[in-house]
């Protein structure tokens, strides 16, 4: 069953917390359940958000590339949060 983007938007800060913490392999696998989250809900959100989804995946492919886990917050908890609650139905 899809998350409510409440639901999400908490997931998002989680994945934050983890980039916080410092830990890449834990942050990894909590931002891999939260795409595939998004993901599964994309198709009930207002136009123009897969657009913006794609960019924000995008950037956080490119920041894990390189190990930058302060790109990862920011991505997930300003960014993520941003699309989840401006494009909500």
């Amino acid at each position: 069953m899809a998350m409510s983007v409440d639901e999400l938007i908490t997931m998002s800060k989680n994945v934050g917390l983890a980039a916080l913490d410092g830990c890449p392999a834990d942050t990894y696998k909590k931002m891999t359940a939260l795409i595939e989250q998004i993901i599964a809900i994309a198709p009930s959100m207002k136009d123009g958000f897969i657009h913006g989804l794609n960019e924000v995946i995008k950037n956080l492919l490119e920041a894990q590339k390189v190990d930058d886990l302060n790109k990862i917050y920011d991505f997930v908890t300003y960014e993520m949060v941003y699309l989840l609650n401006n494009y909500r139905k």
